[in-house]
């Protein structure tokens, strides 16, 4: 899997891959605009993230590192 971030658009190059999820960080993508996922150049997501405190929480309790804090998981089926 080969992928490239440019501002809120992530393009992801796969192959063979029946699931994959992008972690969002909040310094990676400006929260406020839709975020673009594109697989094999197929758009596969675009709107605008809400931050999960779930996810937050889950990513503290994991890794006990505030400065990495996932905001938002993608889950995308290419």
């Amino acid at each position: 899997m080969i992928g490239q971030v440019l501002g809120n658009r992530f393009e992801i190059s796969a192959s063979r891959v029946g699931r994959l999820s992008v972690y969002i960080h909040p310094e990676m993508v400006r929260l406020d605009q839709p975020v673009v996922v594109t697989v094999d150049g197929r758009k596969v997501f675009d709107r605008v993230i809400t931050p999960d405190p779930r996810l937050m929480l889950d990513s503290f309790v994991a890794d006990r590192d505030r400065r990495l804090l996932w905001v938002a998981k993608i889950d995308v089926l290419p």
